[in-house]
């Protein structure tokens, strides 16, 4: 029998001119390594670093659920919440934008902030986010429920909340019999009562422009991106699924001592190393 470093050498004979199999075999142990890391720490990058694109990213935080763009393009188009990339002390910013015509509900604002949460880094998820509450033109009772819905479910650690505050003239009088529930939030809160004031604490050019800021940002284009972002994400980790599996067969493979079956195995294998390309090109 034919054992299997001569396989591998007949793989890399055959495959050579296409793939590095070197590098195929790299990328499969990076993914073996990753599984049995992730059952010591609670976060670990899966193959080609598909992390980065931080939309499937594995995870050992069991009371998360994780959502895609299809659960919440709904919610999105509405603009309850939305993510500029903009950033404070490395923190990611959520901005719940001054939206008075819509209503948020406990079950959208959950929907949502999961999803939207699982967008920026692991290690921005784990320094906590900054939260930007624009409620300038709408009531204090949306503040209320808002600040209740935080508190009762984020899931990831909060840095500040940061709160423009009503600004009629009727919810300013009313804001000194509401401030209560500011004051016994569970999160640092900071309520200002202008966008001077904000820019006192996050830099204008890490916010969006209707924050007073230099972010150009537009949600549709946005949303756009992201589906891009998750189908090739997806299709990544599903190339990585097959070309694991293919060179798991390759590893386990004797071939025979038989020239006419040697052959014939070869040319499976070539099929299958074709499909891979052309898998990959698509990808690409």
């Amino acid at each position: 029998m034919i054992g299997s470093n001569v396989t591998k050498n007949r793989i890399s004979h055959s495959f050579g001119r296409f793939f590095n199999l070197e590098s195929i075999t790299r990328l499969s142990t990076l993914h073996e390594d990753s599984q049995e890391d992730s059952q010591e720490t609670s976060h670990e990058q899966c193959l080609l670093d598909i992390s980065e694109y931080d939309i499937i990213e594995d995870s050992n935080e069991k009371h998360i659920t994780r959502k895609s763009l299809v659960d919440t393009a709904d919610l999105l188009h509405e603009k309850f919440a939305f993510l500029t990339g903009g950033t404070s002390e490395d923190c990611p910013i959520l901005t719940f934008p001054d939206n008075p015509f819509n209503e948020l509900t406990e079950d959208k604002y959950k929907r949502l902030v999961t999803y939207l949460t699982q967008v920026p880094s692991e290690s921005q998820r784990q320094s906590g986010f900054i939260i930007i509450i624009d409620r300038r033109s709408d009531r204090w009772l949306t503040v209320n429920s808002i600040l209740m819905y935080i508190e009762s479910y984020f899931p990831f650690p909060i840095k500040c909340i940061y709160l423009l505050r009503p600004s009629s003239w009727v919810q300013r009088t009313l804001s000194q019999l509401i401030m209560f529930t500011a004051k016994s939030s569970a999160y640092p809160l900071i309520t200002c009562q202008s966008l001077a004031e904000l820019h006192e604490y996050i830099c204008p050019n890490q916010l969006s422009k209707d924050l007073g800021g230099s972010i150009d940002f537009h949600l549709s284009d946005w949303i756009e991106q992201r589906a891009t972002i998750e189908k090739l994400t997806q299709s990544i980790r599903e190339f990585h699924d097959t070309i694991s599996t293919f060179i798991k067969h390759c590893d386990q493979i004797t071939f025979p001592n038989s020239v006419d079956l040697t052959q014939k195995i070869l040319i499976q294998h070539l099929t299958q190393k074709n499909e891979l390309e052309h898998e990959l090109q698509r990808i690409q």
